[in-house]
Order: C-alpha cells, then sequence, then structure tokens
C-alpha cells in the first residue's frame, strides 16, 4: 500500500485557497464603487483558475484515499468516487457519500482487517459535505438575485470570503485528518505483515524441554540430538492476510483462506 503525499495536497489547499482569500476580499472592496460587477468579475479570474486547480487535486485524492481501502467488502470503487462526481445534481447527493462517507468505510475497512490505528472523524467529514453543498447553494441564489436586480455584488462578495475562510479552514483539517489516517495505515499493514510464521517458530528440546531456535540440530542445555524434532507451533496465522488464529483453526475466520497446508508443514 502507497502512502500519500501529505505535504503536497496540504500545500495546495492553503496556498491555493489563501491567494483567493486575497482576491476575493480586494475584489470585495473593489466592487463597492460604480463598477461593481466589472471589478468583481476582474479580480476573480484569477481565483476562478485556482478553485479549477484545487478541484483537480482534489478528486486525484479522493481516487487515492478510496484505492486505499479497496477490497471486496468496501461499497465504493475508486473510480466510481469520482466518476459520479460530474454528474450534475446527482453530484450534491454524492458528495456526502464520496466525501461524507469515506471515513465510516475506513474506519470499518482497519477493524475487518485488525489494524490498530486512530479511526478517522466521521464527523469532520459529514461536516465538510454539508458545508460544500450549503456554501455553493448559497453564493449561487445571491449572485442569481444580485445580478438580476442589477445590484452590486455585495452579498456575493461577503459570502464569497467567508467561505474562503472557513473552506480554507475546514478542508485543511480534512485533508490533514484523512492523509494521516491512510499513512498510519500503510505502516501499521508493513509492521502487521512481518510477523513470524509457524516455520520460524522455536523447537523444544524432548529430553530437559528447553526452548531452541528452529532448525537446531542438538540441544544447547543438555546435548540431545534434535533433528527428529520439528518446530513446536506457539501461534498460527493466517497466510493471506496475517490474521492470528488458534492452534485448531482451519480455516481463517476473516477471509475464509485454508490455513491446514501452513500448519502441516509447522508441526
Amino acid at each position: 500500500m502507497r502512502r500519500v503525499a501529505k505535504n503536497f495536497y496540504m500545500a495546495s489547499w492553503i496556498a491555493s485557497y489563501s491567494l483567493i482569500l486575497i482576491l476575493t476580499t480586494a475584489g470585495w472592496v473593489a466592487s463597492w464603487g460604480k463598477k461593481g460587477w466589472e471589478l468583481w468579475i476582474a479580480f476573480n479570474i484569477i481565483p476562478v483558475v485556482a478553485l479549477i486547480y484545487l478541484g483537480i487535486v482534489f478528486l486525484i485524492l479522493i481516487y487515492k484515499l478510496w484505492a486505499s481501502i479497496e477490497d471486496n467488502l468496501t461499497s465504493i470503487s475508486p473510480g466510481k468516487a469520482v466518476g459520479f462526481m460530474f454528474i450534475p445534481f446527482f453530484n450534491v447527493y454524492w458528495i456526502f457519500r464520496a466525501v461524507g462517507g469515506f471515513a465510516g468505510e475506513f474506519n470499518s475497512y482497519v477493524k475487518r482487517h485488525s489494524i490498530y490505528i486512530q479511526p478517522l472523524s466521521e464527523g469532520l467529514f459529514l461536516a465538510f459535505s454539508i458545508y460544500a453543498v450549503t456554501a455553493g447553494v448559497l453564493l449561487n441564489v445571491a449572485q442569481v438575485i444580485e445580478g438580476n436586480l442589477a445590484f452590486r455584488p455585495l452579498v456575493t462578495g461577503g459570502l464569497s470570503v467567508i467561505n474562503a475562510v472557513i473552506s480554507l479552514l475546514i478542508g485543511s483539517f480534512l485533508i490533514a485528518e484523512a492523509c494521516q489516517g491512510v499513512n498510519n495505515m500503510a505502516g501499521a499493514r508493513k509492521t502487521q505483515y512481518n510477523i513470524p510464521t509457524p516455520r520460524e517458530q522455536e523447537v523444544v528440546c524432548p529430553h530437559c524441554q528447553a526452548r531452541l531456535r528452529a532448525g537446531a540440530r542438538f540441544c544447547n542445555m543438555c546435548g540431545t540430538k534434535l533433528e527428529a524434532v520439528k518446530p513446536a507451533v506457539q501461534q498460527v496465522f493466517c497466510p493471506k492476510c496475517q490474521t492470528e488464529l488458534s492452534l485448531t483453526a482451519r480455516f481463517c475466520f476473516r477471509c475464509g483462506t485454508s490455513v491446514e497446508v501452513m500448519k502441516g508443514d509447522a508441526v
């Protein structure tokens, strides 16, 4: 499992929204004059480009987040998570699945794979989705009303400034937590898969019961010949998912893999 570039996504989000905040604020102040909409549009050309860039980066991150927990039980594939975001109107619902629902899917994934790391905050991901939809609706409504009535974009500009501040904060927290969670999981899985198999367990001297390393030919305590002694199984792990099992288990209770062959070689 690959880690995600937390620093890149954080830097992209913070730098872009900081630029958006500065230019949006300047455009809002400039729009108080007679040429309100003209100046507002002029000041928002660069923020629009920044938002397009952020949209691309965020979708790439969403794809990688879902790819990190993809298995037969995950409800959404990485391609589906991103692809459905391009469906008009449906994407208003889909953001609650692809973004708001990721933390819950992530926590379920690490639980069923016995990966012991801190769970993600489901409330944070849900709050981000609710805010994204609410802010988008309010900004569009304000822009339509003020534009049709030939008003200066005072409400639109004010909402845009507030939105830039809140998006900068809540988005930074979400990206930081999501990336850290995936990276923690990658590190935990690497450690988990280094657990020794029963082949690497000890052997027990039949004469003095001393525990010796597997492969020993003589007991270093009493000198008994050990060539006929096979390793004593202390633990059994599933060869596929590395889940620890009881010594009498025939199949892994998590993935269903047979462990008979592995135990037969070790005992």
